[in-house]
């Protein structure tokens, strides 16, 4: 198994987290793994054997999509992996949800959308399977992202509570940055939600969980009173609870992952702007 996160060009810094890719070689098969909310908009082309997805607590299991756009999750989902799988994706910003494809970013949220739906006749995946190597791909997703991007704004200010947020993910900083924009807090809101699918009180709510999540992962030798106090949390309780909310299971379940699995799953939520 592997996964490779690769640093976008400067001009696509602004919209782009990383491009990354994944490969599941067929002596790792058959395995799951369970996976938390991600931070950021994933657009994720599936170059060979898709897998099967199945969200907690949700109607069975679905086989991913060729091309798809998922919205930000807010429950964890089960990626089974049971055959040889390549696939290559665009992690963009959590504020860029609105942006590529011109739809409000809420429409996504918890659903899975195919490209073909929100934009017809994009041949991106077969100009994939076309390239020589992975270099070529990673040039093709760049170009594409580029002509898409071109002379396209996103909305400045909730860029900047969701930078503001991902540094500091509390309450009180939210209102702290939302009362010095000059806009009324339903415009504010109302503009937020379109861009990262998510309320601000959701997105402090979400962040505090992925910092969490990096904290346990690189101290999970730490007590969890302490982790959870420097997450943000107010007590232990507080802290299991909303960490087994968005994760299906509890801080010290996490701890206890394999090694190499805790990284997987740390790599790919977003904790810093």
């Amino acid at each position: 198994m592997r996964f490779k996160k690769v640093t976008p060009s400067e001009e696509l810094r602004p919209y782009v987290r990383n491009f990354w890719l994944f490969d599941v070689d067929k002596e790792d098969v058959p395995f799951s793994q369970l996976l938390f909310p991600f931070g950021s908009f994933e657009l994720i082309i599936n170059l060979h054997n898709a897998p099967e997805m199945e969200m907690v607590g949700g109607q069975g299991k679905f086989i991913q999509p060729e091309s798809l756009f998922p919205g930000q999750f807010t429950k964890p989902f089960t990626l089974c992996f049971v055959q040889r799988t390549k696939c290559i994706g665009i992690s963009l910003h959590p504020w860029m949800g609105k942006v590529l494809f011109d739809v409000p970013a809420n429409e996504f949220t918890d659903s899975i959308t195919t490209v073909q739906n929100i934009e017809p006749g994009l041949r991106l995946r077969e100009k994939l399977l076309e390239a020589k190597n992975e270099a070529d791909q990673l040039m093709i997703m760049e170009a594409y992202l580029l002509k898409k991007l071109s002379g396209v704004q996103f909305a400045l200010d909730s860029c900047y509570i969701a930078q503001s947020v991902l540094r500091q993910p509390s309450p009180q900083r939210l209102r702290e940055v939302v009362s010095s924009i000059g806009l009324t807090r339903r415009r504010i809101e109302q503009r937020f939600l379109e861009s990262t699918g998510l309320s601000m009180g959701a997105f402090v709510r979400k962040v505090r969980f992925q910092k969490a999540v990096t904290l346990v992962h690189q101290n999970h030798d730490s007590s969890l009173t302490q982790i959870g106090l420097e997450a943000g949390y107010y007590d232990q309780s507080h802290f299991i609870r909303e960490f087994k909310e968005f994760a299906g299971i509890t801080p010290s379940d996490f701890a206890k992952q394999p090694t190499k699995m805790r990284n997987f799953v740390s790599e790919l939520l977003v904790v810093s702007s």
